[in-house]
């Protein structure tokens, strides 16, 4: 019969197992269920299991250990930062938890180092623990490249539900993300395959991920990857030599051959960095992937902190964990409107580490400065200390591989996966380390000579407790996160307006604070205040009515107060007073304008700000207030054809055609694939009796959509004022095939056929019969 002690010990080390083999392939093929939502909950359903099953096994066992490293202590240094910077910026429950999945909150932070003490602590006992987990990321690592080579060749078959949709897409995270991943176990099986974790059929397994991590390196093909491979090989054989102190064997073949592998790791490297695109330009075709992930730049991201530091305490402090997306908001360059990505949010910097320098300050740099300072002097002292053979052989691939990571969350700002990865690996080459006696440690024995321990006890109640709290929140949030994407999800494909409020409910019970729920309750009101009005009215329905209203009010103004710092919480409490204004519900309109002075405030250079005001204005017949807001607005933006186009339409109007014409253009220019952009233009252009420009700009909204009614009908009457008739005999013809038995259209056609004017009255006008034919050609703005 097993002894409880052993059971409990046996039950942490495999649930670790799991955890490695798990954490690159794991994710719940549901689409409401995001990538790293997933990876989120299988950590935390596995470290939970871990930690409880070891707490139990050490209290049975007599004690624990502990390694004495400054490595633990430096990294203790990052949730204190994380919590001096929350305590003096009035950090919101964002900073705390986020949605759940970001890295730069004080949660993830805590989680890491939970991660890492308690793996440090359990692998420090026998080194074999170390050497089976490895393994086991070895055979995750092993099926995730097995999938998405099956992945890339057949994507229909293993979109999973539509977790995986396109071809990039993976079980791991992003595609950049995927290269990294490939890199580190890359290094990995080739550093490690003369180390006892690579003995017998292990070698075997060891050679194909090798084999594998390599092909789709080369099919992803991330330059920074292949640098940074090229760099810690390197560096792997410099330490081993130097340490090793091979200097006299230097011109000899034997002691060069260790050394093959890496070599042709470190040649690779430098020709993919070099020739990479025109390597993968000879791949077959479906493997010719190009993906490019939008981040800010180096420059973009210091120039952001320049701004968001100006302060003596945001210097030393930061603005705030996980505040990139509002000082981003705040002091985004204009030059950005210019790009692709000018209404993108972007959460992080360049990477990880430079984010936090403007949202932890200098407190946060100085604490990474240490922990990655104490990260390179323990793996160099160990280097230079341990034997070149044996077990000791894995501890140099181990912190080379940890500092591998951790240099990709300075270039990069990686998922959950690889973020927990970096600091799990550390706690296993600090434990294994340990186990073998290359690092102290320090003994809590649960009795001591006076009776039972109390600093153990103490010390084993302070990491449970805050374990269980760091992990059970995380997972709160990220349960009412998944019920507000599974209220989505709902809405979009059954379009069932009950249950989606049943699920934000759900979520917003679970945690009140999440002011996303927030929002996508105000968004169900909105559509619930839509069905009621646009239904008979009665006592009960307008009861109904008021309700609904006084219930989506409050879910906007919880979303400001749980976070007024988001721009997109006042954005959303503008449109939901915009709709009540447009409805004439009293002090909507300026309570509308008051949310949008703060949303400009925080978002000052997005010009759908302005945008969106001056639709407001136009509800109360504000037009001259509405065309400086949209001047505003393309000034931000010189391509903002949504400006352009509602600006013609306000002089169009009041009968300013003249003026009217410039933006009509401007949005032709700004969007000139778009059919309503060249339809307004012919349209304001006819009304100005300019014949000319409006015949080729109707001509081109034809082009782009054939079966554009009012355009063909502008068309038709511009061909007539030029003195086409036969071709605006044609364009009528057409447009009468398009829509039959159209009064306005059947008119045209007689009077042109008896060769008079198309209109009997002189008084009809363009407006009055393009609007008859609206209805059977709506169209997107």
């Amino acid at each position: 019969m097993v002894a409880p002690k052993d059971f409990f010990e046996s039950l942490a080390s495999w649930t670790i197992y799991l955890l490695f083999a798990f954490l690159p392939i794991f994710f719940i093929p549901l689409p409401w269920v995001t990538l790293p939502q997933s990876k989120v909950l299988i950590i935390l359903a596995l470290l939970s299991i871990a930690i409880i099953s070891w707490v139990i096994s050490s209290l049975m066992g007599g004690g624990m250990r502990i390694p004495r490293t400054s490595i633990l202590l430096t990294a203790l240094l990052l949730p204190f930062a994380y919590g001096a910077s929350i305590f003096v910026s009035s950090g919101t429950t964002y900073s705390i938890w986020g949605s759940g999945v970001e890295q730069d909150t004080l949660a993830a932070v805590c989680l890491w180092y939970i991660a890492l003490l308690g793996f440090a602590m359990m692998f420090s006992d026998t080194l074999i623990k170390g050497i089976y987990a490895i393994r086991a990321l070895l055979i995750g690592g092993l099926a995730l490249f097995v999938l998405e080579f099956v992945h890339i060749f057949f994507p229909s078959l293993t979109s999973f539900g539509g977790v995986l949709v396109s071809q990039t897409a993976n079980a791991l995270g992003g595609w950049y993300e995927s290269g990294i991943f490939s890199g580190l176990l890359l290094f990995l099986s080739v550093t490690t395959m003369r180390t006892p974790l690579a003995n017998r059929a292990w070698r075997f397994v060891v050679a194909a991920v090798a084999v594998l991590s390599f092909l789709l390196l080369v099919i992803i093909n991330v330059r920074d990857v292949w640098i940074s491979l090229a760099a810690v090989s390197t560096f792997y054989i410099l330490l081993d030599f130097v340490t090793g102190r091979h200097w006299y064997d230097l011109f000899r073949f034997r002691i060069w051959r260790r050394y093959l592998g890496l070599i042709a790791l470190v040649v690779l490297s430098l020709i993919f960095v070099f020739a990479g695109p025109a390597i993968n330009t000879h791949l077959p075709a479906s493997m010719q992937i190009s993906v490019s992930e939008a981040r800010p730049s180096w420059s973009g991201t210091f120039q952001i902190g320049s701004r968001a530091l100006s302060q003596p305490a945001q210097l030393v402090f930061g603005a705030g964990p996980n505040t990139f997306m509002r000082e981003w908001s705040l002091y985004k360059p204009v030059e950005i409107n210019q790009t692709a990505f000018w209404n993108a949010d972007f959460m992080t910097g360049i990477g990880l580490i430079p984010t936090s320098l403007i949202t932890i300050g200098l407190v946060g740099g100085f604490a990474w400065l240490l922990f990655i300072i104490s990260i390179l002097w323990v793996g160099l002292r160990l280097a230079h200390s341990s034997p070149r053979q044996g077990a000791s052989m894995l501890i140099e691939p181990l912190f080379l591989a940890v500092a591998y990571l951790v240099a990709f969350h300075v270039f990069y700002a990686p998922g959950p996966a690889l973020s927990i990865l970096t600091f799990l690996l550390l706690g296993v080459a600090i434990g294994y380390a340990a186990s073998l006696g290359r690092i102290p440690h320090i003994f809590f024995a649960t009795r001591g000579r006076a009776g039972i321990s109390i600093s153990y006890i103490i010390t084993l109640v302070a990491f449970v407790i805050v374990a269980f709290i760091v992990c059970g929140s995380i997972a709160r949030v990220i349960a009412a996160e998944v019920l507000i994407n599974r209220s989505i999800t709902t809405f979009n494909t059954a379009g069932d307006l009950v249950r989606s409020s049943g699920y934000v409910s759900q979520a917003l019970k679970i945690y009140p604070q999440d002011a996303r729920g927030q929002r996508t309750a105000v968004e169900i009101g909105l559509i619930q205040i839509q069905q009621i009005t646009a239904a008979t009215s009665s006592e009960r329905s307008a009861d109904q009515l008021k309700k609904i209203v006084e219930d989506t009010i409050r879910y906007a103004l919880n979303a400001v107060s749980i976070n007024g710092d988001d721009y997109q919480n006042w954005l959303e409490l503008a449109n939901l007073y915009q709709e009540l204004a447009g409805a004439n519900v009293s002090g909507a309109y300026e309570n509308a304008k008051e949310a949008y002075a703060k949303l400009i405030a925080d978002n000052p250079t997005n010009p759908i700000a302005y945008f969106k005001r001056a639709q407001l204005e136009l509800l109360e017949k504000n037009t001259d207030a509405a065309i400086a807001d949209l001047l505003t607005a393309v000034k931000l933006k010189p391509d903002f054809a949504a400006g352009y186009y509602l600006a013609s339409q306000i002089y169009a109007s009041q009968g300013n055609f003249k003026d009217a014409m410039a933006p009509a253009y401007s949005a032709t220019q700004a969007a000139s694939n778009d059919p309503l952009a060249w339809y307004n233009l012919a349209a304001i252009a006819y009304s100005a009796g300019d014949y000319a420009d409006a015949t080729p700009s109707a001509e081109q909204a034809i082009v782009l959509e054939p079966q554009y009614a009012n355009a063909l009908y502008i068309l038709g009457l511009s061909y007539y004022r030029l003195g086409r008739v036969d071709d605006s005999k044609r364009i009528f013809g057409q447009l009468d095939k398009l829509n039959p038995g159209q009064p306005v259209v059947r008119e045209i056609i007689t009077n042109l056929d008896a060769g008079m004017s198309p209109f009997t009255e002189s008084a009809s006008s363009t407006k009055k019969a393009s609007s008859d034919l609206s209805a059977h050609s709506d169209k997107k703005k």
